[in-house]
């Protein structure tokens, strides 16, 4: 027997959820594993490296980490604290610049080189 909530019950829910800043992952856990799994350190941790070939089999995962991250309305966005919205935009702009270079890993040798 499945347990259902009641269509009003259900759209209060949603319209609570949705109306605050937590219902966001702020931990980016999903962006964050990503980046354990695919970027390493390199010259004694003054540098990193990311590994586009593994990268590009996890390529799901990034883009539905982007998609999280585009559905997020301004009035959404305004919620967050000022920390929460300054890593909001430095994960958007690198996950955003990930998916760009994996794409184009194969025909670059450096990301300067994509313009």
């Amino acid at each position: 027997m499945r347990s259902i909530l009641p269509i009003p019950l259900l759209a209060v829910w949603l319209t609570f959820v949705s109306s605050y800043s937590w219902a966001f992952d702020h931990n980016h856990e999903v962006y964050s594993n990503l980046l354990k799994a695919h970027v390493s350190w390199t010259n004694d941790g003054h540098a990193t490296s990311v590994n586009y070939v593994a990268l590009s089999s996890d390529i799901e995962k990034l883009n539905q980490y982007l998609t999280v991250v585009a559905d997020v309305s301004q009035t959404s966005f305004d919620k967050f604290t000022k920390k929460e919205q300054l890593a909001f935009l430095i994960n958007a702009y690198n996950a955003y610049t990930l998916q760009w270079v994996t794409q184009e890993h194969q025909n670059i040798r450096s990301i300067k080189d994509l313009g």
